[in-house]
């Protein structure tokens, strides 16, 4: 409090401790909304492994759509990060995901990845983010892969149609779709030349979270930006279904901060809690994947 310009008692932190309790929210409150989202179950038979929740997008199963028709393609990898297929037409820019893996442990399975060089048209090679560096190989190696797909309007719609048809959709208020950057930029363009540019109505608040609202066969429907959704990813949820579920610790509550043994002259606490996620019927949700991602 008497660094810098803080002697004179203007700084807005007067209790550090509390200050950097906030911040440890702050950061929890990012990592439950992914966990939301991409959590994957795990129901450990001891306390030596931590009990997770399942997201909505892994509980995706019924309406769980591939953007792409096309069966995925056999590729090697060289030491250098080269991509070879047998046949294709691939271009810098564009998203590749891949499906399998063989030897090459830089590269995830589910991962879209954008290919930053090419040498003709089916040799090239990617990297994890646009224009950035390319992946390299520790030993060659092999799988298959898919191209990410452009987000339409008739995916969407495909997509749609399978969650009414198995019972979804009955709330249109609550039903939102969640997808990142480059998807939403597409489907903000695919909507704009199939309906003009009265496909987007009015804003709403929905739970407290302001959304964009988008005009399809089945409705208006709300449209969500989250940096945390997988980029060649698109979530179509009902939240009207979706909630926290708390573990209450008697005479604690359901999150709380418990001091810990004090050493020296600093202070330490743990901020424990358990929030799991109820999301209703899974077919009641979509998920449609291998899209177009940067």
């Amino acid at each position: 409090q008497k660094s810098g310009v803080n002697w004179d008692g203007t700084n807005p932190v007067t209790d550090e401790f509390s200050h950097q309790a906030m911040l440890e929210l702050i950061a929890m409150k990012l990592d439950i909304n992914q966990s939301f989202l991409t959590g994957v179950f795990q129901q450990p038979s001891n306390n030596s492994t931590a009990r997770q929740t399942r997201g909505l997008i892994t509980a995706v199963t019924t309406n769980l759509q591939n953007a792409s028709t096309v069966t995925p393609i056999a590729y090697t990898t060289a030491t250098t990060g080269v991509f070879t297929v047998a046949a294709g037409t691939y271009v810098v820019g564009e998203t590749i995901v891949l499906n399998t893996v063989v030897t090459n442990t830089e590269v995830a399975v589910d991962t879209p990845y954008c290919i930053v060089s090419t040498n003709g048209t089916t040799t090239f090679s990617v990297s994890a983010t646009k224009g950035g560096a390319a992946i390299t190989f520790a030993a060659t190696g092999s799988g298959t892969l898919t191209a990410g797909v452009t987000v339409t309007d008739t995916l969407v719609g495909g997509l749609l149609q399978g969650i009414f048809d198995n019972g979804g959709l009955s709330d249109t208020e609550t039903f939102t779709l969640f997808c990142n950057s480059a998807v939403k930029r597409a489907l903000s363009v695919a909507y704009l030349k199939s309906y003009g540019a009265g496909y987007f109505v009015q804003s709403r608040t929905v739970g407290g979270l302001a959304v964009d609202t988008i005009l399809t066969d089945f409705g208006t429907l709300n449209v969500v930006v989250d940096r945390q959704i997988p980029k060649h990813k698109m979530l179509a949820a009902t939240l009207s279904e979706v909630s926290p579920v708390f573990l209450d610790i008697p005479d604690k509550g359901h999150l709380f901060v418990e001091p810990l043994a004090k050493v020296g002259a600093y202070e330490q606490a743990q901020i424990y809690g358990e929030i799991g996620l109820a999301y209703g019927a899974e077919r009641h949700h979509g998920v449609l994947t291998n899209l177009a991602a940067f």
